[in-house]
């Protein structure tokens, strides 16, 4: 009897496994059966746990279109000298934004500059789009609305520590100018001069000299020295959201294998950031989210890396970031 038993189940256990099966694809696994898809599971990168980059799954999709939405995505992980610290998380970062606005805000992936990842973002680069290309891209009647992403270093210029400047792929950080690197008051600026009906600003980077660890990119200076001045353009129709105030520093969050910053925004666009429930997102919402003494940037910052941060916001609070 015990015999049976045993070859029963022998043959059972065979025809089970001959019905479920892993089938491999490029960025997924699935169990399946011969009639149906049982899970479809994300690929476990080599030393991440899927379980702490929760904002990168289940990202929902939003039946909201909006077409006349063009967006402008900077990222600098790496720079032509190589003795400047890299920017962890910065394109992985990009990508993910570039997704959620796809799936949050109703992008047309078409209208997401650049279309390439693998663009270096130069000073040259980046102006260009700026100064030329989004204007020939934006409606000229002014009823497109733009959102511009930067995420990377910014620093102080050693030559008038006032001045402020984004830090390009070939920009070295110990010698700044407007010719090698973007002055972030003209940046503004070049923004603000835009056509377009409603402005959205993230700038995922600090100004005080640091990395997102807390090291310095520039050599022979104290950061606790630097604080520039920048300018921030405000106007009914923009939204300006900053990683941190300008002499903190912004920091990485590598729990979460994003930059802190951007993880909260993401976040808070997963629907959190409703803090009303009434089904849209405002720049107020956001900012109440981001900046949560109890759960947000600032908690985080000081609990885990012993440092201040703080979500500088700038705009007519009431504007709509999105739907939920």
């Amino acid at each position: 009897m015990r015999l049976l038993i045993c070859v029963v189940l022998f043959v059972f256990g065979h025809f089970v496994m001959a019905q479920y099966k892993t089938v491999p694809q490029s960025n997924t696994f699935r169990i399946s059966t011969k009639k149906q898809v049982i899970a479809v599971f994300p690929k476990r990168k080599k030393g991440e746990d899927p379980r702490f980059v929760d904002i990168e799954n289940n990202i929902v999709q939003t039946k909201y279109k909006n077409p006349n939405a063009i967006a402008f995505i900077i990222a600098v992980g790496e720079y032509q000298n190589a003795s400047i610290p890299k920017v962890k998380f910065a394109k992985r970062d990009a990508s993910l934004m570039r997704e959620y606005l796809i799936k949050r805000l109703g992008y047309d992936p078409n209208n997401i500059f650049p279309k390439s990842m693998d663009e270096l973002p130069t000073a040259g680069f980046i102006k260009t789009y700026l100064k030329d290309r989004l204007k020939r891209i934006l409606r000229p009647d002014g009823k497109s609305e733009l959102f511009v992403y930067y995420v990377g270093h910014g620093a102080p210029s050693m030559i008038n520590q006032n001045n402020a400047y984004l830090v390009p792929y070939d920009a070295d950080p110990n010698y700044l100018t407007d010719m090698n690197a973007y002055a972030v008051n003209e940046f503004f600026a070049d923004i603000a001069a835009l056509p377009a009906s409603k402005k959205m600003v993230l700038l995922d980077a600090c100004f005080s000299g640091q990395t997102g660890d807390g090291n310095s990119i520039i050599s022979n200076a104290s950061p606790l020295t630097l604080k520039p001045k920048i300018d921030l353009f405000n106007d009914a129709n923009s939204m300006i959201l900053m990683s941190s105030k300008a002499d903190q520093v912004s920091n990485w969050y590598p729990e979460k294998q994003h930059s802190l910053f951007t993880y909260f925004f993401l976040k808070g666009l997963q629907g959190i950031a409703d803090l009303n429930s009434d089904g849209s997102i405002t720049l107020s919402e956001m900012e109440q989210f981001l900046n949560d003494p109890n759960e947000g940037v600032p908690y985080i910052a000081n609990r885990q890396f012993q440092r201040q941060q703080e979500v500088q916001v700038i705009g007519n609070k009431q504007m709509v970031i999105g739907l939920n």
